[in-house]
């Protein structure tokens, strides 16, 4: 019977419901600490963070996977990254949101990172 998920499904969602969790916390304080606009620039930020690390496990299990795929994943990271930045600064410049909370529930993805991995398993070294 082959397993349906692997550890490395695991870690990676871990890592996304940590990703998920810090940006809630990061919503609600913004929201506390500056109001509205606050809380909803730290919720885009925060679910910016969480597509961006599902964006960018897809194109990594893409490119280093073992079937020969006809997907053009360098094109689809270069797209993602002109999407983010350009997205970014399109509601940046238009007011929708603020920068700080932003970049505050962005955050989340390099701290849910960090606290998803803390319960990871540590890989065995094989005996050579």
């Amino acid at each position: 019977m082959t397993p349906t998920h692997t550890d490395k499904d695991g870690s990676m969602a871990r890592a996304m419901w940590a990703v998920v969790l810090t940006g809630l916390v990061a919503t609600v304080l913004a929201g506390w600490v500056g109001g509205g606009l606050a809380a909803r620039s730290a919720a885009l930020g925060a679910a910016v963070a969480a597509a961006n690390l599902w964006v960018i496990a897809l194109v990594v299990r893409g490119m280093l996977g073992e079937k020969k795929s006809t997907v053009p994943w360098p094109l689809i990271a270069v797209l993602k990254m002109g999407l983010l930045f350009g997205g970014l600064y399109l509601l940046l410049r238009g007011g929708w949101v603020s920068l700080l909370p932003l970049l505050a529930g962005y955050g989340s993805l390099p701290l849910g990172i960090v606290a998803g991995q803390l319960g990871a398993p540590h890989p065995v070294e094989e005996e050579g």
